[in-house]
C-alpha cells in the first residue's frame, strides 16, 4: 500500500487485474484502465497472468483547471465507447514503442502528447462535481495527516505497551472508527501493523546486537515476553530469533 503526488494511469493489456484504492477493492478487466489521483492510497494485487501498462505524470504549475477536472472525474474507463477503448489501447501501445526511442526530445514530446491525450479523455468524461471531489480530496488529506501522526507515534513508542484506544486518541478518533480507517489506509489492522513494525525493529536489533540478550532485545522491540517474541518471530521468519542473529553475524563476517 502506497501513495504519491503523481497521477497514475494503469491499463490492463492482457487479462484484468485487481487494485485496492483508499480501502475499496476493484476489478479492472482487460482493455480497460484506471486513473489514480495524487495522494490516493493504492495497492496492486500481483498476478502472473496479467500484463499491465502504467504511466505516472504530474501537471504543470499553471494547470489548476485541468487538475480540477481530473479530481472530479470517473476513475474507470468501463463506460467508454468502443472507439474510446481503441484509442486507449493504441495510446499505450505507442508509449511502449516510444519508451525505446534513444532521441530524448522525440521521447519527451511523444510521451507528453500521449499523456495529455489520456488526461483529456478522462477529464472529458467526468461524472462527479468539482465541489464533491474537492471535499473528498480535503477529507483524504485530513485522514492522511492523522495517519502520518499515528505512524510517527508508533515509530517513536513501539518499545512501550500500546493499545488501540491510546493510539486512536493520537488520531483524534474513537477506537472503532480508527480501526476501520487504519485498515482501509494500510491494509492491516492496527495490531497487525504494530506487530509487523516491532518485528522489523527486532530484526535490526538482532543483526546489530551481538552481545545483547534475546530478553533485552524482545523488551526493546516492545514484546511483552520472550516466549511471545520467539513465537511471533518464528511464525514470521521461519527460524528462532537466536538462529536469525547467528545467521546475520555469520553473513557479516564473510
Amino acid at each position: 500500500m502506497h501513495w504519491h503526488n503523481e497521477y497514475e494511469i494503469t491499463y490492463a493489456e492482457k487479462n484484468g487485474f485487481r487494485i485496492l484504492i483508499d480501502g475499496s477493492e476493484y476489478e479492472v478487466p482487460e482493455g480497460q484502465a484506471v486513473i489514480i489521483r495524487p495522494g490516493e492510497k493504492h495497492f496492486y494485487f500481483s498476478s502472473s497472468e496479467s500484463t499491465i501498462g502504467t504511466v505516472m505524470f504530474t501537471l504543470p504549475e499553471d494547470s489548476e483547471d485541468i487538475a480540477g477536472r481530473l479530481s472530479g472525474m470517473d476513475r474507470f474507463t468501463a463506460g467508454w465507447t468502443a472507439e474510446d477503448a481503441a484509442i486507449l489501447k493504441s495510446t499505450f501501445a505507442i508509449m511502449a514503442q516510444v519508451s525505446g526511442n534513444p532521441d530524448a526530445m522525440v521521447y519527451s514530446l511523444r510521451m507528453r502528447a500521449c499523456i495529455y491525450g489520456l488526461a483529456s479523455m478522462f477529464a472529458d468524461r467526468s461524472v462527479n462535481s468539482e465541489a464533491k471531489a474537492a471535499d473528498a480530496d480535503g477529507q483524504n488529506m485530513r485522514i492522511m495527516a492523522r495517519l502520518e501522526a499515528v505512524l510517527r507515534y508508533i515509530s517513536e513508542n513501539y518499545g512501550q505497551p500500546l493499545t488501540l484506544p491510546q493510539v486512536a486518541a493520537v488520531a483524534g478518533y474513537v477506537p472503532t472508527y480508527f480501526s476501520r480507517v487504519f485498515k482501509e489506509c494500510t491494509g492491516l489492522t492496527f495490531y497487525e501493523y504494530l506487530t509487523s513494525y516491532r518485528l522489523a525493529m527486532s530484526e535490526k536489533l538482532l543483526a546489530e546486537g551481538e552481545h545483547r540478550s534475546i530478553v533485552d532485545i524482545a523488551a526493546d522491540a516492545g514484546f511483552g515476553s520472550v516466549k511471545t517474541f520467539d513465537r511471533v518471530f518464528k511464525a514470521k521468519k521461519g527460524i528462532s530469533p537466536l538462529k536469525y542473529r547467528k545467521r546475520c553475524l555469520a553473513a557479516a563476517r564473510k
